[in-house]
């Protein structure tokens, strides 16, 4: 991934110059487009090659297409990893479950740090119980390239309660899987347990898993733990995932690491901190971008999601969620069960079905100094206990903005004070609310089009909101907040009575700052379109820009 940081390189081991002839490089962007891709080689078979995308992006994937001393050709990928030069070294090929079973650094020919190319479908049935290749990331990890050329791997079998499991044990930071596919695996183990690699500070891309992984602490279908600026990217994974803490369909814990591109379609149940995507992030700086989840979700323990369980510091953009939710514990939402220290959540999706007890969300169960922007719950909520929100459930001292939720919530509320709103069930702290609406139906004790209940003492602002109709508000519903009521910078598409003020009956781009078209970049540019009111007899709502 080309970030920000200038010229992307790769450099030919002197001892291996002769092994190898530069094609060309290619580039796309984080949305599969192609961009071109300017770059310099000197002798093409020896020194730097060095690579820059033009027009420059923010982010985008660079590949080198190689032809190698056999005659083949491959395509590498070039990472920017903070500095860190790409070393190429001859590929050995790989084909049956000798050769593959060969790589651990115990012979000179197959040694973890070297690049190996698959060639050949392998069955692993011959092997009762396959031991990783490699350990953790701090302990002899696998460091080289293994290029599956979309091939693939079948009846992968491990037992046991080993940590850092799965077909490789560790990836290092530099390290490369792609392209592999795994049928009919089965993995267990410790912590750290995943399909394709235990633990990864390396870049996992393009690789698939069928099959069942089950864990501990840390319990991934791809990945147990993705560490130190990882990545996955372009993955997918059917099967159960099943852990104790950090169980998630692609990564159990992710921290400052990314993953991109990637689908869950197996069911995931853990118990604390579980996501259709990833259980959750311990450290700040992760992201999950332009991933998808379709696998139901069960977390018997607090902070679950459709897309990730704990969200703590780092972001979530244009992330779908289509499966049920269902929290056991304190913390559930359709995106992010707990969202907290300085978070974003941004182009994100729910229209599963949510359901738990408290701090329940269509994003987000419980979100904490963040801001979530750009996102929206097309599911229904139904919670016996309180705080329940389109949005969020419990939310503190975080912003909001261009947000929207086209469902139903419903909140049994036990106790007096506790609410149910269309974007956000209960409100502690500080905060912006701007740009959001919602036209599904609320129901519970202080409910609201847009906040159900603000706790005494806070300070919430509440900016250019707007509710479809107060028939769905039910008993005692509000427009803005339920408790203490108002009904301030929020009113129903439509409403030209002059008493809800200041919004125009419909939004407007030209006078409301929350409510701009664009691309995505900034608060003025969330939007897709702002829809048409019609009368009110069909009316065709916004829509966010990644829609």
């Amino acid at each position: 991934m080309l970030g920000d940081k200038g010229t992307l390189q790769l450099a030919v081991l002197s001892q291996f110059e002769s092994f190898y002839e530069l094609l060309g490089m290619k580039a796309m962007d984080g949305s599969g487009n192609n961009i071109s891709v300017q770059y310099t080689a000197l002798n093409k078979t020896s020194g730097n090659w060095e690579a820059n995308v033009s027009p420059p992006k923010q982010e985008a994937w660079v590949t080198a297409e190689i032809k190698l001393n056999n005659g083949s050709t491959i395509t590498v990928p070039v990472n920017d990893r903070g500095g860190l030069v790409q070393n190429l070294v001859t590929a050995t090929p790989i084909g049956s479950a000798d050769e593959l079973n060969a790589i651990r650094g115990g012979k000179s020919d197959y040694p973890l740090g070297w690049y190996y190319v698959q060639y050949e479908d392998i069955d692993l049935s011959s092997i009762a119980n396959w031991t990783p290749i490699g350990n953790g990331v701090q302990n002899d990890p696998f460091a080289g390239i293994y290029e599956g050329r979309g091939k693939t791997i079948r009846n992968l079998k491990i037992t046991g309660s080993r940590n850092y499991t799965g077909l490789f044990g560790g990836l290092s930071r530099g390290g490369v899987i792609r392209d592999i596919t795994l049928i009919g695996a089965s993995v267990e183990g410790g912590n750290m347990t995943g399909g394709i690699s235990g633990e990864s500070a390396g870049l996992i891309l393009n690789c698939s898993y069928f099959g069942t992984v089950r864990g501990n602490t840390g319990v991934g279908g791809i990945a147990g733990r993705v560490t130190n600026n990882g990545e996955i990217a372009y993955c997918s994974f059917i099967g159960p995932s099943e852990g104790k803490q950090y169980t998630g369909g692609i990564a159990g814990q992710v921290d400052a690491s990314t993953v991109r591109n990637s689908l869950n379609g197996g069911t995931i149940s853990g118990g604390t901190a579980t996501g259709g995507i990833a259980g959750g992030s311990s450290a700040s700086g992760s992201s999950y971008i332009m991933c998808k989840n379709t696998g139901e979700v069960r977390g018997s323990g607090d902070n679950t999601g459709g897309i990730v369980g704990i969200n703590n510091g780092g972001t979530i953009r244009a992330c779908h969620n289509t499966a049920g939710v269902i929290g056991g514990g304190m913390e559930a939402g359709g995106v992010a069960g707990a969202n907290f220290s300085w978070a974003v959540i941004s182009a994100s999706s729910n229209s599963g079905n949510v359901q738990g007890a408290n701090r329940i969300g269509g994003i987000a169960g419980r979100s904490e100094n963040a801001e979530i922007n750009s996102s929206r719950n097309t599911g229904s909520i139904t919670v016996t206990g309180k705080y329940v929100g389109g949005i969020i459930g419990y939310n503190k001292v975080s912003d909001v903005f261009s947000c929207y939720h086209s469902g139903s919530v419903t909140g049994v509320i036990r106790v007096d004070k506790d609410g149910a709103g269309g974007i956000i069930g209960w409100q502690s702290g500080g905060g912006t609310v701007a740009g959001c609406y919602s036209t599904g139906s609320v129901k519970g004790t202080h409910a609201a089009g847009i906040v159900g209940d603000i706790t005494e003492g806070s300070r919430l602002n509440l900016l250019a909101n707007y509710w479809q109709e107060s028939s769905k508000l039910g008993t005692n519903g509000y427009h803005g907040i339920g408790w203490p009521a108002n009904t301030d910078n929020a009113k129903p598409f439509g409403e030209t009575s002059t008493l809800i003020r200041p919004l125009d009956p419909w939004p407007r781009a030209e006078t409301q700052h929350d409510w701009g078209i664009g691309d995505g970049s900034g608060r003025s540019k969330y939007w897709k379109n702002l829809g048409s009111w019609n009368g009110g007899t069909n009316p065709v709502f916004p829509k966010l820009f990644w829609e």
